[in-house]
């Protein structure tokens, strides 16, 4: 990617880490960009933000594209929870769309026991 394709405007689709705040990823990408390209002065920001404790693809938005957060914060998203508890997985899943929001449950899927004696 060029310098002037990055000001012309990019979206990044990062896969935040684990323990990262969303700033902590958009600084690390800021890096790699002033490092690679020599830009030291450039829009940057991300399009919502992950908590810490979760991982997930962040939108990094470079250059022109940092006006599209608004639109990309609007859009649909889907998020897909699990939770494991005495060896029963409860999976939520809510998807929200630009009008409504849908909810999913999924509640006691039952485990192999080969998944729990796997070192």
């Amino acid at each position: 990617m060029t310098t002037e394709e990055l000001l012309e405007g990019k979206v990044l689709v990062i896969d935040k880490p684990y323990g990262w705040t969303s700033f902590q990823a958009v600084n690390k990408v800021k890096s790699v960009i002033r490092r690679t390209t020599g830009l030291q002065k450039f829009k940057i920001g991300h399009a919502g933000t992950l908590d810490p404790l979760a991982t997930g693809l962040l939108l990094v938005c470079v250059g022109k594209c940092t006006k599209e957060i608004p639109t990309l914060q609007d859009g649909e998203k889907i998020y897909f929870e699990k939770l494991i508890f005495n060896q029963i997985m409860i999976c939520h899943i809510i998807i929200y769309l630009a009008s409504e929001k849908i909810q999913i449950r999924l509640v006691g899927l039952q485990l192999p026991a080969t998944i729990w004696n796997r070192r």
